[in-house]
């Protein structure tokens, strides 16, 4: 009986000990992956509201916890209060003139369409949860006719566009944008929604509009997207039909994005973005361990459940400015979308989604008003 009672004692002090080191080795993962994103320098203005969500805005210096990742000096890709600008073509300059955002792109085909380009020039932040992005295409050069690239073969419509652009990878994401279609000198200017999932467009809804100062809004809330626009510098909102996501989840890219596929190339201006983002996860650890609530951790705070030594190691590797704490900004760095909750296995065909059924545009089947060799 006594050897049996030692056996049990043994074997839960195996259990215990199994469950510690796993907690160790998460924890090490994770900090681990976050290192890897020390790089990553997104200077932004942050203010913690009263629903525990970040907002970030470029329209001035706002008060309260400074979020920023600065590591270090901003990268030269990183545009402050918009985030980091991509150009995968080649060729589009993409500047911050006052506090109007300016992309220029040259006469080459740049999209975001899956059966043809996902080369879009694109300046892009990073947000979890739910959120809200909005943003002003205050110009945008009207499209002109006869102008289609050579390079596209008999496509008779001339497009421009300048988008908000929510994305995970180049086969899911949403382009909310104003358009400028040029069919053999029949222009329209439109307002159009496309949902991509898994390289397919779920979801097309183009509104035609004057020519006028437009505000986008995109929003995720759970899983329902909402999207609105505006012609009276936001005095009202149309809103479009909602729509159930089924791949954009955990963390996304957000940002404002172009298209162009003339030979003159386009000019977009794009001003007052505001995000609100859906808190990091790190920022919800970094109030756990701070016990004495000041703002910063020490060594003590900081070694939580971990081995000293590596506790101490990683200590040192947050402690950038070498003063003795860990702050806020140190500790909470951006995580990649890996980190994240993963995306449900789930199809459609799985679900009850009477929104996605009723306004659902087949990607094999596009508009006859279609906009460019992506519409």
């Amino acid at each position: 009986m006594r050897f049996h009672r030692q056996f049990l004692a043994l074997l839960l002090l195996l259990g215990l000990t199994g469950c510690s080191s796993q907690r160790n080795a998460d924890m090490a993962a994770a900090d681990a992956a976050a290192e890897a994103q020390r790089q990553r320098i997104e200077q932004v203005s942050v203010v913690s509201n009263k629903d525990g969500h970040l907002v970030v805005s470029n329209t001035g210096a706002a008060s309260g916890v400074p979020v920023a990742r600065n590591y270090a000096a901003m990268s030269a890709d990183d545009i402050k209060g918009w985030g980091r600008k991509e150009d995968p073509a080649g060729g589009t300059t993409i500047e911050l003139q006052g506090t109007t955002l300016v992309m220029t792109t040259p006469d080459i085909y740049v999209d975001n369409y899956p059966p043809g380009k996902v080369n879009a020039p694109r300046v892009m932040q990073e947000v979890f949860g739910d959120f809200s992005i909005e943003v002003t295409v205050t110009h945008l050069d009207p499209s002109q006719p006869n102008s289609v690239l050579k390079s596209l073969g008999s496509f008779p419509t001339a497009y421009h566009a300048g988008a908000l652009l929510v994305r995970t990878n180049e086969k899911n994401f949403i382009r909310f944008e104003k358009g400028s279609k040029n069919t053999r000198g029949d222009h329209a200017t439109t307002c159009e929604l496309q949902v991509w999932e898994n390289g397919k467009r779920m979801l097309y809804v183009p509104e035609d509009i004057e020519d006028v100062v437009v505000h986008l809004r995109l929003e995720r809330r759970d899983e329902m997207l909402l999207s609105s626009f505006s012609k009276d510098e936001g005095k009202t909102w149309k809103e479009l039909p909602p729509y159930q996501l089924d791949k954009l989840k955990g963390a996304v890219q957000v940002g404002v994005s172009l298209t162009n596929n003339t030979e003159p190339g386009c000019t977009v201006k794009f001003q007052d973005l505001k995000v609100i983002g859906g808190i990091n996860p790190r920022i919800l650890k970094f109030k756990e361990l701070d016990s004495n609530h000041d703002g910063q951790l020490n060594l003590a705070e900081f070694t939580d459940e971990r081995k000293p030594k590596e506790a101490e190691k990683w200590f040192r590797r947050r402690d950038v400015d070498g003063n003795g704490f860990v702050s806020l900004s140190e500790f909470a760095p951006s995580l990649p979308t890996s980190m994240t909750k993963p995306e449900s296995q789930d199809g459609p065909e799985s679900k009850v989604n009477a929104i996605r059924n009723s306004v659902e545009q087949q990607p094999t089947a596009p508009p006859a008003a279609s906009a460019s060799p992506n519409n």
